[in-house]
């Protein structure tokens, strides 16, 4: 950080003979590092005429955005409005007929974020009553901050839906990831023919074909999971006559050690099964 000289340095041997020369040698000597402003006060230089030249205060100011979020530290705090951050200069966000808002002006929401959008501004308003946290309403203003358009309430869900994540860098529906999340390769790790975690709960079973995932479904389109029947739970399934023909093994006390196979084409759509079978059925047949 660069000094500030000593005030008695202004002499007579450097004279600074007008209100504006003083101005321009305190700003070139002025430094700003994390302070947002500096006054100097009541600087005083005696002119040969014994002239009294007085600066009450000069203030240098920059505005911050620390937190990276689009808003200038510090505005919407009580009832100081709300500024875009916008390349380290501020707008103030204003509506049509020039009023301005801050924390105190709804008790339903907080502005939390802005982002560029559309050669302006779309501004987060995040709620804040019991009814609406988690929910969301986005101003949108054009390039100096007036607003010029609004939407309804909507989920954090919604919003990624429709893209905002990318543009706010917040991950909205709280899945993990800003955007949406990695591809995962499917994977046959105990190499039974079917997806690993595929069927589970209320998840489809699908068919594991060279690295890709086919959703077994009827003609119909329906799925299956180990929701879908107390009676049986898919456990492998393997290529089988230019398709995959899929094991589903008994799982009541009654069906314990007996087995149904479907038929499916290379889509994995079901064309055709069998009935309950034995093991020793099953092994007769080839399978």
């Amino acid at each position: 950080m660069t000094a500030i000289r000593p005030f008695e340095s202004f002499s007579s041997s450097r004279r600074i003979t007008s209100h504006a020369a003083l101005e321009r040698y305190l700003t070139s000597a002025l430094r700003i590092t994390n302070n947002s402003e500096i006054a100097a006060e009541e600087l005083t230089e005696t002119s040969p005429n014994r002239q009294i030249r007085t600066i009450q205060s000069l203030r240098l100011s920059l505005q911050y955005d620390n937190d990276q979020n689009g808003i200038v530290d510090g505005s919407g705090d009580n009832s100081t409005p709300y500024q875009i951050y916008n390349n380290g200069n501020s707008l103030t966000i204003t509506n049509r007929n020039g009023r301005t808002y801050s924390q105190e002006s709804s008790r339903q929401w907080d502005i939390t974020a802005a982002a560029n959008f559309n050669n302006g501004f779309a501004v987060l308003r995040a709620g804040t009553t019991n009814r609406r946290i988690g929910q969301y309403r986005l101003w949108f203003t054009n390039s100096e901050g007036q607003i010029t358009s609004e939407t309804r309430w909507r989920s954090g869900a919604q919003l990624s839906d429709e893209g905002f994540e990318e543009i706010f860098s917040t991950d909205f529906d709280g899945d993990g990831h800003v955007g949406s999340p990695p591809v995962q390769l499917p994977e046959d790790n105990d190499q039974n023919g079917i997806v690993d975690g595929s069927g589970d709960n209320s998840t489809p079973y699908q068919i594991y074909n060279n690295g890709n995932s086919l959703t077994i479904t009827n003609r119909n389109g329906r799925t299956y999971s180990q929701e879908s029947s107390r009676q049986w739970d898919i456990t492998a399934a393997a290529n089988f006559n230019n398709g995959f023909a899929v094991l589903r093994a008994g799982t009541t006390f009654r069906r314990i050690g007996q087995y149904r196979l479907w038929f499916t084409n290379s889509e994995g759509q079901i064309t055709s099964q069998t009935r309950w079978r034995s093991g020793a059925q099953l092994a007769d047949e080839g399978f």
